[in-house]
């Protein structure tokens, strides 16, 4: 902690390394409160910290989470949390691989994404509703917004052109 006791980021990177295994963990899976069933968010894509593998996901979801009804996450422990960002970091009890799921049970491996350019198409999937009414265009690069429970707007955002269907738990 900084000397007003501000959390202080270590640099957190999407790792490319991890096998793809079975049981591990993976972007676009289920976040839930430890032991319920209650959807709360999506992961985002599985990161180191130093040596430390872990698992990203919206800084607006809770701090308590785990993938599925397991225990397989600690409480999120880096955070970003200001204008330049929505982002929490949960370090891992279980291994990680370098996949994201981007439809039911359909996973593709993760290596690099590109700078989000406007026009540039993207797809999504979320933990709630999967691939929504699947791909758009990208419309800004600069959007913001105001969550609820923040008390800041979060800024350099991607916006595509029309709604993409998502819905409460596919943040991440």
């Amino acid at each position: 902690r900084g000397a007003r006791g501000r959390l202080l980021l270590q640099p957190v990177d999407v790792d490319r390394t991890l096998e793809n295994t079975d049981e591990a963990l993976s972007g676009g899976q289920a976040l839930m409160t430890p032991g319920t069933t209650t959807l709360r968010c999506t992961t985002a894509f599985t990161a180191r910290s130093g040596s430390i593998m872990g698992v990203l996901t919206a800084k607006h979801c809770p701090q308590n989470l785990s993938v599925t009804s397991g225990d397989s996450l600690y409480s999120a422990s880096i955070f970003i949390d200001s204008s330049e960002g929505d982002a929490q970091w949960h370090r891992a009890k279980i291994s990680g691989n370098a996949q994201f799921q981007y439809d039911w049970g359909r996973f593709r491996s993760v290596s690099s994404h590109p700078v989000l350019k406007t026009g540039t198409r993207v797809c999504r999937f979320g933990a709630a509703t999967g691939t929504g009414t699947g791909c758009d265009d990208v419309k800004s690069v600069s959007a913001c917004t105001k969550y609820p429970n923040l008390s800041y707007t979060v800024c350099g955002l991607a916006m595509t052109e029309g709604t993409t269907g998502s819905s409460n738990g596919d943040s991440g």
